[in-house]
């Protein structure tokens, strides 16, 4: 739209997916908060993703631990970008593909995060029980595949610096590889883990997704043409056609 000033602001659409997404988070989020101010519960342990609950049989947190947002600026930084740039993305590819994107980036993230915890922590670490949370790894996933398509569009770090998509990324992953190594032992560099597998199976997806193989089966399959089909119309009697259709 366009305000007096001549500044025109284009806000993306709601897609089908990102806007169940986003009202997931939300109501989930808002439903924790509740929990936890009134009677102190917490469902952090049963939908995040931690080696102490997964190896006793929640497997499907794979699937819940995203929608599990522990803060107010985490969820709604999260939900913006997914509307922002999972818009564009969704509108582009189509729900399949999108999906197919989202479902990549959360697996591969949840496969790396029970890897690390087992073999540099073990279930004799208090880290162990650490659940893996937050929907930080689908929005750097996001991040990556818009730095793919769009590299020399413009982002505002912080809101306040203008950065093009490409370099922003980079930052991203520049940020998650120090909290990684440099927090290991605590909450945060457990899921900075989490969030660059996200990042990195994204990356590979778009990777994959670009060869010729994988993006004929993407691809809608061509119509064939329909060969013509000749019919001779004449009179009823014997002599020869009038025309042919």
């Amino acid at each position: 739209m366009n305000n007096r000033g001549g500044t025109n602001i284009n806000l993306p659409t709601w897609t089908p997916v990102n806007k169940v997404l986003i009202i997931c988070l939300g109501g989930l989020f808002i439903l924790r908060s509740v929990l936890v101010k009134t009677v102190g519960v917490s469902f952090d342990r049963f939908l995040g993703l931690s080696g102490a609950t997964f190896f006793n049989g929640f497997i499907y947190q794979i699937a819940t631990y995203p929608f599990v947002c522990r803060g107010l600026m985490e969820i709604l930084f999260g939900c913006l970008i997914i509307w922002f740039i999972g818009s564009d993305l969704e509108a582009g590819w189509g729900r399949k593909r999108y999906l197919t994107f989202l479902t990549v980036s959360t697996l591969g993230a949840a496969f790396v995060y029970l890897l690390v915890m087992s073999i540099f922590f073990g279930s004799s670490s208090p880290v162990w029980t650490y659940p893996l949370t937050g929907v930080g790894g689908i929005t750097n996933a996001l991040c990556v595949a818009y730095a793919i398509l769009y590299p020399n569009r413009t982002f505002l770090f912080m809101l306040l610096f203008p950065v093009k998509t490409k370099y922003f990324c980079v930052l991203l992953i520049i940020i998650q590889l120090y909290t990684g190594f440099m927090e290991s032992s605590n909450m945060a560099g457990v899921l900075a883990w989490g969030h660059l597998a996200a990042m990195g199976f994204g990356f590979l997806y778009m990777v994959s997704v670009s060869s010729p193989t994988i993006k004929r089966i993407f691809s809608k399959p061509k119509r064939k043409k329909s060969k013509a089909n000749l019919k001779i119309v004449g009179s009823d009697d014997d002599k020869p056609p009038k025309y042919w259709q």
